[in-house]
């Protein structure tokens, strides 16, 4: 849609970045699961919300056939510079309804993001509490109610948040906004802030390889282990997982570097 409506990135931009004054230091913020195709400055530190030069990725066509591997589009040169992750945010919900644990766990998603979620979905699939509704992957949602995916989110005790393309979810991130706690299954995690947050204290860690064992281990937490998770998610939340703690994170980083 992007290409036929000419809403890509120009075609000369990069001859413009290679008109950069190379003395000088640089940063950009990248979210795209693919990463920057571009050649940059040698001095630009990347800071990075959902992948690395080194990730490649496995996913389910469309056509539901064999599994499809994808290469990241780093450019050559990207390994040279410097990454820092931070969170996949985007828009903010806004929370309309006190919140109410109807759900013991959820997932609302696509399905055919990686080979993962499959997997994770059988494994929850028609077990009590649990909500699973999935749907091919589409560019555009036509949900009838713009409110539904947020609404099960705010109402389930533990989301689940499968890698989709990236090796990270958007919904990692959507859960702690809206006070659920997230259930991130990964196969070469992808996590912001390991140097100054224990990920372990305010989401459930849960690699491929125990996906099989995966709803007993959310059966075993208890009412007093959820209000911890939430507890510490609230102790951090503002400072690192809103817009405006990323960006003083994106500050720092840079006047680190200095």
């Amino acid at each position: 849609n992007c290409k036929k409506k000419n809403l890509m990135t120009p075609g000369d931009l990069q001859d413009r970045l290679n008109s950069l004054d190379k003395s000088k230091k640089y940063f950009t913020v990248c979210s795209h699961y693919l990463g920057i195709r571009y050649e940059l400055p040698e001095r630009t530190t990347v800071f990075t919300a959902a992948t690395d030069p080194d990730d490649k990725y496995g996913l389910l066509p469309h056509s539901k056939s064999d599994l499809k591997n994808v290469n990241s589009l780093w450019h050559e040169t990207s390994r040279r510079l410097s990454m820092v992750k931070i969170p996949l945010l985007k828009h903010p919900y806004d929370q309309k309804n006190e919140k109410r644990d109807n759900y013991f766990c959820s997932f609302v998603g696509a399905i055919n993001t990686h080979k993962c979620r499959k997997d994770m979905c059988e494994e929850f699939n028609n077990k009590k509490g649990i909500l699973i509704k999935t749907y091919d992957w589409k560019e555009l949602h036509d949900w009838d109610d713009i409110d539904y995916y947020p609404t099960v989110v705010g109402s389930s005790t533990f989301t689940l948040c499968p890698r989709g393309f990236g090796r990270t979810s958007y919904r990692l991130y959507e859960a702690m906004q809206l006070g659920s706690i997230p259930v991130y299954f990964y196969d070469n995690k992808f996590l912001p802030y390991e140097d100054e947050i224990n990920w372990r204290d305010i989401c459930l860690m849960i690699p491929f390889e125990r996906i099989k064992d995966s709803y007993r281990i959310l059966r075993l937490k208890t009412e007093v282990d959820a209000k911890e998770y939430r507890q510490n998610i609230k102790t951090l939340y503002r400072k690192y997982f809103t817009r405006d703690g990323i960006c003083d994170y994106i500050l720092r980083k840079l006047a680190d570097e200095n």
